[in-house]
């Protein structure tokens, strides 16, 4: 059988130093965990989105951008702001 692929979105604010060392660490996970357990089937695709700092842009693409491209979806809150409002 081949690999079935889990689509997972990543809301990162890719502008501050905490979204870019999020994607980094997220990214080296990843490739430890499939080179640690090549044989697993099931693998996740990353697709990562930029909110810029704006709690409305990661709303924004964690209800249309995601829901059409991904099933799931992590949301890296950096801000009280952002865990307040849960964007």
């Amino acid at each position: 059988m081949g690999k079935v692929i889990i689509r997972v979105g990543v809301v990162l604010d890719m502008n501050s130093a905490v979204g870019k060392m999020a994607e980094s660490c997220i990214s080296a996970a990843e490739t430890d965990f499939y080179a640690r357990n090549a044989d697993y089937r099931t693998r996740i695709s990353l697709f990562t989105w930029n909110s810029k700092g704006d709690v409305v842009t990661a709303a924004s693409a964690g209800t249309t951008s995601l829901n059409i491209h991904t099933q799931n979806r992590i949301h890296g809150h950096t801000t009280k702001r952002e865990v307040a409002t849960g964007m």
